[in-house]
């Protein structure tokens, strides 16, 4: 991958139904990554970002401070340096309300 940034749309969904994964995207040669994620509506639920080494196996990233749509329109900015895993995704377990949640993603290599 070459110098520089790239800034890609990640996961657009309504929340009426339990949830939604969002792209796998291979980290394996970048130094920093970070997600925008926005939610409106009245949408209540819990998002996660997600490692693995395999792609098969899953494991919420330890340390985020989030915060979870709670029934209100809001938003969060997460940034990951130096994350040694090949993989990274973005999930969200919806447990009521409806509304729509948009999350941008971007790496950045040094």
């Amino acid at each position: 991958m070459q110098k520089g940034s790239m800034i890609s749309k990640d996961l657009v969904l309504v929340t009426t139904a339990g949830g939604a994964v969002g792209k796998v995207w291979d980290i394996s040669v970048t130094d920093n990554i970070s997600y925008e994620i926005s939610w409106t509506g009245t949408t209540l639920g819990v998002l996660k970002i997600e490692a693995s080494i395999s792609g098969v196996i899953w494991y919420e990233i330890p340390g985020i401070a989030w915060v979870h749509p709670a029934g209100s329109p809001g938003n969060i900015l997460v940034n990951l340096s130096q994350q040694a895993y090949q993989y990274v995704r973005m999930t969200y377990t919806r447990t009521s309300g409806t509304g729509t949640i948009s999350s941008w993603f971007a790496t950045k290599t040094l």
